[in-house]
């Protein structure tokens, strides 16, 4: 009888043995149609993981994805530990309180690196006197504690830092930067952004400052963008404070600098490509002579704040490659905008706009400014309220229906118009007949040919107008099918 047992046993193990392998193959496939990729090859999967890395690789939580990724199973693990990439970029705050790790955090990240190239990004998550004044004190101990920690380690690897930024007071930064600007400089640097929060209390004038001009990055050869950002109580952004290798620069962003301000940058970057100003008050600009800049292709003066003249600028620039132009609203006191100034622009450049966006702009304004630009392709119109953009449409509308030969161009080449703009709590319903006339002006062109391809509405804020009715609906979905494709936003013109 015990035999017999044995014999059964055995036959049951080797059954069981053979029904191992198709067992586990089954599972394999079972597990591949559920999960299909962890059938993938690992270069497949490391390119799919690279999707879930944001957009800017710099901005807060992007370091998370990888983290995430490498914590959900070993193999993942194995292959985003594999990927220098993953680990090449990351953002420290060096404000939030606990800052014991962020050494550890640094090393850990810069050996999963390798010998990558380094993306890194020191900002601040709250500023001093956010919310009450008593919070100053503690804001700046936790900063001056773990700031100076961080800058000898990233500034230890300025042979390997491609994009560097740096949100602090301009007076802490150079407070806090070595004393001696390394030999080499900064070999691979390509893209630089100073920030600046408020100075601290009593910071006193800038300009006696021990450790000013800030030099530190002044021998970077390949460095071709820089953004310099200040608020409006620090002259971090005088030229006289911070010295860069201008000459070399192809892309600038600036922000609250005055009209002087922008014009002095850009007499020192004669090779600027593409350039934008947030601007703000300053002293009135001295007579001078126009300047070239034969390279500009993109120029975008907004405004930051009261006082900014953005058309001010204009007048002192030679641009004959110009192609994209964007400008903001007049925010002087008692002074109306200058529309001309685009025409002296053109006559002056010889330039051919095809990109065109202005904030805020009153219609007379567009329409005579639109007059000089033949050549218009795209025009982006926002900033507006909704009365406003009403008013924008029935000019452009009588525009488009006058017979003379000189308003007949918008039509004729006009490919994206873009109008964004706010309705305000008490404001009537939108006249989408305004609307429909724009619309009907633009694609009945004695020409015959549909040339604008994209029309965009937009209502921003809490107040949006009821929807189209059914008629209006109608008659959007007819221009539909010419070609023309419509987006009202919030609005779905193709449902019911």
């Amino acid at each position: 009888m015990s035999e017999q047992l044995c014999l059964s046993k055995h036959a049951l193990h080797s059954v069981d043995l053979q029904l191992t392998e198709p067992q586990a193959r089954r599972d394999a496939i079972a597990g591949s149609i559920a999960f299909p990729i962890l059938s993938l090859p690992v270069e497949i999967t490391a390119l799919i993981f690279t999707h879930c890395l944001p957009d800017d690789p710099l901005e807060s939580g992007s370091e998370i994805p990888a983290l995430v990724l490498s914590a959900v199973c070993r193999d993942w693990r194995e292959i985003v530990l594999a990927r220098a990439l993953f680990w090449s970029s990351w953002s420290l705050d060096v404000d939030r309180p606990g800052g014991a790790r962020d050494t550890t955090f640094i090393q850990m990240w810069l050996r999963r690196a390798r010998s990558n190239l380094i993306n890194v990004r020191l900002y601040h998550r709250d500023c001093p006197g956010q919310d009450d004044e008593w919070i100053d004190d503690p804001w700046w101990d936790r900063v001056n504690e773990r700031l100076p920690a961080a800058l000898d380690v990233v500034f230890g690897l300025q042979e390997r830092l491609e994009s560097l930024e740096i949100s602090f007071p301009s007076s802490t930064l150079a407070r806090y930067l070595p004393d001696e600007v390394p030999a080499d400089g900064f070999p691979v640097l390509k893209r630089l952004v100073l920030g600046s929060a408020a100075e601290a209390e009593g910071g006193g004038n800038l300009a006696d400052h021990e450790h000013f001009p800030i030099t530190y990055f002044r021998a970077a050869p390949q460095l071709e963008c820089a953004t310099l950002i200040r608020s409006e109580d620090c002259t971090f952004l005088d030229l006289f404070f911070i010295e860069l290798p201008f000459e070399q620069l192809t892309d600038f962003e600036g922000t609250m600098f005055s009209a002087s301000g922008a014009l002095e940058v850009l007499r020192t970057t004669p090779d600027l490509v593409q350039a934008t100003f947030h601007l703000t008050r300053g002293s009135p600009l001295s007579r001078g002579e126009p300047f070239l800049l034969a390279r500009m292709i993109s120029l975008s003066l907004w405004s930051a704040g009261t006082g900014a003249s953005p058309t001010d600028v204009l007048d002192y620039l030679v641009l004959p490659d110009l192609k994209l132009l964007a400008m903001g609203k007049e925010t002087r006191p008692n002074v109306e905008h200058q529309p001309s100034v685009v025409e002296r622009l053109v006559e002056r450049s010889g330039c051919s706009i095809t990109h065109l966006s202005l904030a805020s702009w009153p219609a007379r304004s567009v329409v005579y400014t639109l007059l000089h630009l033949p050549s218009l392709e795209n025009l982006d119109l926002h900033e507006y309220t909704q009365p406003q953009a009403e008013e924008v449409l029935r000019a452009l509308t009588c525009w488009m229906n006058d017979t003379s030969a000189e308003s007949n161009h918008l039509g004729s080449r006009l490919t994206c118009f873009a109008l964004h703009c706010e309705r305000r709590r008490f404001d009537r319903q939108f006249s989408y007949n305004a609307m429909l006339d724009f619309l009907y002006a633009v694609t009945d062109r004695p020409e015959g040919v549909l040339t604008l391809r994209s029309f965009e509405m937009e209502w921003t804020g809490i107040f949006p107008p009821a929807g189209p009715s059914r008629d209006v609906l109608s008659k959007l979905r007819g221009l539909t099918a010419l070609g023309l494709n419509i987006d009202l936003h919030p609005f779905d013109i193709h449902s019911e």
